[in-house]
Order: C-alpha cells, then sequence, then structure tokens
C-alpha cells in the first residue's frame, strides 16, 4: 500500500512537469513553423509586390490539410495540434497551439496563438493569449522571449 501511495505522490509531482516540458517543445516548433511563413510571406511580396492569401503560393510547404476558415481568414490549414492561418490584404500569418488534436481550433481549444505581420506593418510578432488556461499560455509566451505588452492584456511582443 505505501508503494502505491509513494508511485500516486511521484505522479502527480510529475505529470504536470512533463505536461509543461510536451507544451514548451510544442511552442518552440510553432514558432519555427510561424517564422517559416512569415518569410515566405515576405520572399512572395518581393517578387510579385503583393501579398499572398494562400499557403500554395509559398516556396515552402506548410504542414497539414486544409480546412474551412471559421473566423475571416483567407486559408486555414490544420496538422494535429496545430492551426495555420493567412489573412488576405493584411497578409498576417497565425500558427495556434491548440489543447489537443481533435478539435477545431476555437477558441476554447487554443493555448497560445503567434501573430507574425510582414515589414509593411512593422513586422511586429505577438504571442497571444487566447486560451481558457491564461496562466499556462503566459508562462509559453514568456518561455519564447515574450514581454508582456502594458498597452495590450494577453499579448506578448516576440
Amino acid at each position: 500500500m505505501v508503494v502505491v501511495l509513494i508511485i500516486g505522490i511521484l505522479a502527480a509531482i510529475a505529470l504536470p512537469q512533463y505536461t509543461n516540458a510536451v507544451n514548451k517543445s510544442r511552442a518552440v516548433q510553432l514558432y519555427l513553423v510561424a517564422k517559416d511563413m512569415r518569410q515566405a510571406q515576405d520572399r512572395y511580396f518581393l517578387q510579385h509586390g503583393i501579398y499572398s492569401d494562400s499557403f500554395d503560393n509559398f516556396d515552402i510547404d506548410i504542414p497539414g490539410s486544409n480546412i474551412a476558415c471559421t473566423d475571416g481568414a483567407s486559408e486555414c490549414r490544420k496538422d494535429g495540434r496545430y492551426l495555420y492561418r493567412i489573412w488576405g490584404p493584411s497578409s498576417l500569418v497565425q500558427a495556434t497551439l491548440l489543447s489537443n488534436s481533435n478539435n477545431d481550433g476555437s477558441g476554447a481549444n487554443r493555448i497560445i496563438t503567434l501573430e507574425f505581420y510582414p515589414a509593411g506593418y512593422t513586422h511586429e510578432k505577438n504571442c497571444v493569449t487566447d486560451g481558457p488556461d491564461k496562466t499556462q499560455a503566459r508562462k509559453l509566451c514568456l518561455s519564447l522571449g515574450g514581454k508582456e505588452r502594458s498597452d495590450a492584456p494577453g499579448y506578448f511582443k516576440l
């Protein structure tokens, strides 16, 4: 009985730490893809004089398969726990970490969203804590080097 108790205590301590480590790893992967999307968007602009509203115009492969956009984005692509979006004329690219792979990317299922704006829009990069667990999202944004913005609660400048 004592052994079971000890295993239970260790599991209670280890599981949150494991979950945090996995989410940090996923956030870094998300950041790398978002950065690649932003750079591909900039290259497309340099070649064509306009920003793309489709991932297919990029010179890189964005993982996942296209899904219907429910939030006004030009194109959406989902790959397991990751949701990638591109927004028409503004050329904003977003990459969202989802709480699980079996959801539609709605607000209740989001952990963080990375927003990368193009050079013409000050080249701003944000980590947004738009999910229900703000504490976890805040930790992830900080782990990516984010600095909390005083003018926009829940936004971290990267």
